[in-house]
C-alpha cells in the first residue's frame, strides 16, 4: 500500500488506475497515468472543462489505452432495462425525455450543479438515442456561490437529430429529493 502516486504510475505490475479524487485533480493524474501507459478510470467529471477534457481524449488516442469516465447511472439495471425497450422499438419512436436530479443537499465547492449532477443525465440521453445532441442550451443561477460563479441550479435542452429532446433540471437547492427520469415514446 502507498500514497506515492508517482510510485503507482512508475510500477509496471500497476495496468490500470480508478481516480476518485476532489474534481480538480482529475485532468492532471488522468494525463499522468495516461502518460505513464495505464489504463484509466475517472470518476465524474472527468474535468472541470471541455479544454482539458479533450485534451485527454487526444492524449489516449492511438494509444490502445482505455479512458473510461465513471457514468454509473447507465449501468443502473432500470436504465438498461428502459433503453432495451427502447432499442427494441416497445416504446415506439421515442420523441423526447426529461429529468430531475434535485435535492437540498450536497454544495459543491469546485463544481456546478451540471458537473456534479447532470452528467449522469446526459450519458443517459446520449445512449438512450443513440447519437449527440445537435444543439444544447444551458442556463443556470448562482445563489450560495455567487462570488465563485458556481451555479447551483442548472436547466439544461437538448435537441437531437431526428427531432427527439431532453430537457434536464439540476439543483442542490430544491426542497425536495427528486430523482426522475421521463421518457415519451410514440
Amino acid at each position: 500500500s502507498t500514497t506515492d502516486v508517482d510510485k503507482v504510475l512508475a510500477d509496471a505490475a500497476v495496468k490500470s488506475v480508478a481516480i476518485a479524487t476532489p474534481a480538480a485533480s482529475h485532468f492532471e493524474l488522468a494525463s499522468s497515468a495516461l502518460a505513464a501507459g495505464k489504463h484509466v478510470f475517472v470518476e465524474k467529471p472527468m474535468t472541470l472543462n471541455a479544454r482539458d477534457g479533450e485534451s485527454l481524449v487526444r492524449q489516449v488516442e492511438g494509444t490502445g489505452l482505455t479512458l473510461m469516465v465513471d457514468h454509473v447511472l447507465v449501468y443502473h439495471p432500470a436504465v438498461q432495462e428502459l433503453t432495451r425497450l427502447a432499442r427494441e422499438g416497445g416504446l415506439g419512436r421515442i420523441q423526447y425525455m426529461y429529468t430531475q436530479r434535485a435535492n437540498l443537499g450536497v454544495v459543491r465547492t469546485e463544481e456546478n450543479a451540471l458537473w456534479s449532477l447532470g452528467v449522469h443525465d446526459v450519458a443517459v440521453a446520449l445512449d438512450l438515442f443513440g447519437h449527440s445532441p445537435s444543439e444544447i442550451a444551458a442556463t443556470g443561477g448562482s445563489f450560495l456561490q455567487r462570488e465563485r460563479k458556481i451555479e447551483d441550479v442548472v436547466f439544461v435542452s437538448m435537441r437531437f437529430p431526428d427531432g427527439e429532446l431532453a430537457h434536464l433540471h439540476l439543483s442542490w437547492l430544491d426542497p425536495h429529493k427528486i430523482r426522475k427520469t421521463t421518457v415519451v415514446g410514440s
